[in-house]
């Protein structure tokens, strides 16, 4: 079962970049700067089942944006067997410290993302090293505390609604409780097949009741009798004086 589950994700990998490579060509005289997979499948905890595929591309002000609907379909019909082959954009100069303008960036900080540039896996284009940006990681308490406040923004208040996303909702709290693990144990990489044997005191419950609602589809009615718990986590994480707030979202 595990050799064929590592055979079924190298395929994947393989079949992504393929197609991916193919975009960057037709796109490298347009923007097009290089091209990373990022998340589940860059990490090597891909599962067929639940795991979606994550493509980034960093481009230049020379990027053509209303083409991204064009990529996207060309992704799915390139690539069918891939489920949920998502591809997103960010602009070189928001990670070297300017102002947010790509849709990513709006949602997730620069210095956020690059705290998990180790994770990325280079597909094509021009190869980065993490010193290549000007921006610095975020710490593990900024990371935690901006999660938190994109929590209670963007989700929190949308939280009994039946259009909920409770996939993007889990993922955000299990990003947290790695960082919240790392403060207290050191910097390990990100996994969900380790994130549990990681975890501490304080996080531990939470990522069982997460992983029970990933384990479920990310169904609603399975998260709903645990959301009392998790408010209650988010309230009772340490403040932070508003003066250190406004630094975390200054960057």
């Amino acid at each position: 079962m595990i050799k064929y589950k590592l055979m079924f994700t190298e395929n994947i990998i393989n079949k992504a970049s393929f197609v991916l490579r193919e975009i960057f060509n037709e796109y490298r005289d347009k923007g097009f700067i290089s091209v990373y997979l990022w998340g589940s499948l860059a990490r090597n905890d891909f599962d067929p089942i639940r795991s979606d595929v994550d493509a980034l591309v960093i481009v230049n002000s020379d990027f053509p944006t209303d083409k991204l609907i064009v990529i996207r379909k060309f992704l799915k019909e390139s690539a069918p067997e891939i489920r949920d082959f998502n591809i997103n954009y960010i602009y070189i100069d928001e990670l070297n410290g300017g102002e947010p303008q790509s849709p990513l960036a709006k949602i997730l900080h620069p210095r956020q993302l690059l705290l998990n540039f180790y994770n990325w896996k280079y597909v094509v284009g021009k190869r980065f090293e993490r010193t290549d940006f000007l921006l610095n990681d975020f710490t593990y308490p900024e990371a935690v505390q901006y999660i938190k406040q994109d929590l209670y923004k963007r989700f929190i208040p949308n939280i009994n609604n039946s259009n909920f996303d409770v996939k993007h909702f889990t993922k955000l709290l299990l990003t947290m409780c790695h960082y919240i693990n790392c403060q207290e144990n050191g910097k390990y990489q990100f996994s969900h097949n380790t994130l549990l044997e990681n975890s501490t005191a304080q996080t531990k419950e939470l990522i069982s009741i997460l992983f029970k609602v990933r384990r479920s589809g990310y169904a609603l009615d399975t998260l709903k009798p645990y959301v009392p718990k998790i408010i209650k986590f988010l309230a009772d994480l340490k403040q932070k004086s508003a003066s250190e707030e406004d630094a975390v979202m200054a960057g």
